[in-house]
């Protein structure tokens, strides 16, 4: 059986629109960092503040919090001027011991230099997740 020219064009296209779908489906979500001593070697290069989300797979809010504040199209827009960070407190005890992680999540902002700025403890959602954001990133940023 042949295919004409215009059943073919129209085959490529659909297969290049579900590609760049795909892609950008992709594009539109959070980088994820699971070494903060990478994290803050990249930090320190880009000039760009730390989030760190120490959490637990066990963790309700932080499951929640997967689910929709970093799911969120301003959260993840506003995560580009960040290094985030996921940090599994079971997977990397030495880490969340360093930082004296006692409940998650604990959501820590540090400047490129390692500093800790901010912490808070608890779910949020993406609006008061953005506000906390924003408002902590000069101080970050130094």
């Amino acid at each position: 059986m042949k295919m004409n020219h215009a059943f073919r064009t129209g085959v490529l296209a659909v297969l290049v629109s579900a590609t760049i779908g795909i892609s950008n489906a992709h594009a539109a979500s959070i980088t994820w960092r699971s070494s903060l001593s990478s994290a803050m070697s990249e930090a320190k290069k880009s000039g760009k503040p730390i989030f760190v989300d120490f959490s637990a797979t066990w963790c309700g809010p932080c499951k929640q919090m997967k689910k929709t504040t970093f799911k969120d199209a301003k959260v993840i827009a506003e995560s580009k001027k960040w290094v985030m960070v996921r940090i599994d407190v079971d997977e990397q005890e030495k880490v969340a011991k360093k930082y004296k992680i006692t409940a998650m999540p604990t959501l820590m902002i540090m400047s490129p230099k390692g500093k800790v700025v901010s912490r808070e403890l608890g779910g949020q959602g993406a609006k008061e997740f953005l506000k906390w954001m924003k408002s902590k990133y000069s101080a970050a940023k130094k």
